[in-house]
């Protein structure tokens, strides 16, 4: 979160060249400046599940899951380093 008013920031956006010279740009502020500011429990710590946010596992994945991905990627001798893990159920 910027250490900022969420009004000082948005009128420096408005003022720089990039905001004046593409109007998207304003409605794309629109639409995350909330995210930006979101001091929420889950919001403001990296995990999985509960415990935090991340965007390299479904908000359903477990640390178990985390786990078995990792072990199996280890065993075909890849890294987990960037990867994106999906958990889908199926029934």
């Amino acid at each position: 979160m910027p250490n900022l008013p969420t009004e000082k920031l948005e009128a420096f956006l408005m003022n720089t060249v990039a905001f004046k010279k593409n109007p998207n740009l304003a409605s794309l502020w629109t639409q995350i400046k909330g995210l930006v500011y979101d001091l929420s429990h889950k919001k403001r710590h990296l995990g999985l599940g509960e415990k935090g946010h991340t965007t390299y596992f479904s908000s359903n994945c477990t640390s178990e899951d985390a786990e078995l991905v990792s072990r199996y990627l280890k065993s075909i001798q890849m890294e987990a380093y960037n990867t994106r893990v999906i958990k889908t159920v199926v029934n």
